[in-house]
């Protein structure tokens, strides 16, 4: 018998207050959520916050080229004079950004 587990699709949900915009990933941001993201992300940055935060607490997994989209995305937020901060990471999502120092692009929090 053979059981396939699919992966939850990932889910982008931006919401802008004033200068910061909270931009909230839930399920799995694998290969074929990279697009989407980059394309969300790029009307963020149309008008670009001074604070943009990656609300992480319902995200199940990351590739490495999502993490590239939310890298170009804090370069770009700290290049206009803004920040770049991860909430919510779980733990496993919070070793991957701790192993590849990205908590010296991000500031992280709860």
């Amino acid at each position: 018998m053979f059981i396939q587990v699919l992966k939850p699709a990932c889910r982008v949900r931006v919401e802008t207050n004033g200068s910061m915009t909270v931009v909230t990933l839930r399920g799995s941001a694998d290969l074929t959520a990279v697009d989407a993201l980059q394309t969300e992300l790029s009307g963020v940055l149309a008008a670009p916050p001074r604070s943009l935060v990656f609300d992480l607490g319902e995200l199940e997994f990351i590739s490495s080229l999502a993490v590239g989209v939310l890298i170009g995305a804090a370069r770009e937020t700290k290049r206009l004079g803004g920040a770049a901060r991860i909430i919510n990471a779980r733990p496993l999502v919070l070793e991957l950004i701790q192993i590849t120092k990205l908590d010296e692009l991000f500031e992280i929090g709860q």
